[in-house]
């Protein structure tokens, strides 16, 4: 049959459960030999195989149909859902219809809207509240399961809770949740310390007592290794995690004057040097 869109004539095949009975009305999938440049809402007439006698017409509903085949049940009723012109109403409908999560994605295409929209929308449908909660709940077991890990990493998150979901959108609605904080593509619990668990205490009451002796003259990760008798990479990679807290500071040494008024033994240019807070911030 002959598909008329617009100025455009292309051929196509009608793909359609049982018959459609004369007036009446049903949604088909029409597969075209040739793209067709079609928008959701778009007028079209179907015409028989000569082009001479007209067979029907109708509307858009999604030019962007999937490759793959899925549930069709679940697709009827996501077609259903998007068959009006008020994206809103549409994307509520799809929170019912779509038991498997929505694509995001494909539905901003399908009605041409923006990031910023779709993250209105979205949280405007009641969606921000599933995305978010399933992204709360997962970051709490992350850091039962990791508690020395400073988050989950963002797009591992988005896939797990969120994959349908564009990146900007996902990334706008953690933002927006007073529970979580955001550091660059980690994810955390806004009341988690990556140090704050019994390792880690025991670690640093054994790090304590020469960091404050030292004062601001400071020590070397080989000489507090070495006074509070802890492997030298396990230091290293507390004093990382404890520098984020603000009660342990990191300083390099790039030239000697600086080496020899902080660190008063030779230690090599591309050393460093632990320098312990006030007391008040330690204590």
């Amino acid at each position: 049959m002959h598909l008329h869109h617009g100025a455009g004539d292309v051929t196509a095949r009608v793909a359609i459960k049982g018959e459609i009975a004369p007036g009446g009305t049903a949604i088909a999938q029409l597969v075209t030999d040739d793209a067709v440049a079609a928008l959701h809402g778009d007028r079209f007439v179907i015409r028989d195989q000569s082009a001479l006698r007209t067979l029907g017409g109708g509307r858009v509903i999604d030019p962007f149909a999937p490759r793959r085949s899925r549930d069709r049940a679940l697709r009827l009723a996501e077609l259903q859902a998007i068959e009006t012109d008020d994206a809103a109403s549409a994307l509520a409908a799809l929170r019912t219809a779509a038991t498997d999560g929505i694509d995001m994605v494909w539905f901003a295409r399908v009605f041409r809207i923006g990031e910023e929209r779709l993250a209105a929308m979205a949280a405007a449908a009641g969606l921000r509240i599933v995305v978010v909660d399933a992204a709360v709940r997962v970051v709490v077991a992350f850091h039962a399961n990791s508690p020395q890990a400073a988050g989950a990493d963002l797009g591992a998150l988005r896939s797990q809770c969120a994959p349908r979901l564009p990146a900007a959108a996902f990334d706008a609605l953690l933002r927006e949740e007073p529970r979580i904080a955001i550091a660059g593509s980690t994810v955390r619990l806004r009341a988690h310390v990556a140090t704050d668990n019994p390792g880690d205490r025991t670690m640093w009451a054994r790090v304590q007592p020469p960091m404050q002796a030292a004062g601001f003259n400071g020590l070397t990760i080989a000489e507090l290794a070495a006074a509070a008798r802890v492997k030298e990479a396990e230091l290293k990679d507390f004093l990382f995690r404890k520098a984020k807290t603000g009660e342990g500071s990191r300083a390099s040494l790039p030239s000697r004057s600086r080496r020899r008024s902080r660190c008063p033994r030779a230690v090599s240019p591309r050393r460093s040097c632990v320098i312990a807070p006030e007391s008040a911030a330690i204590a």
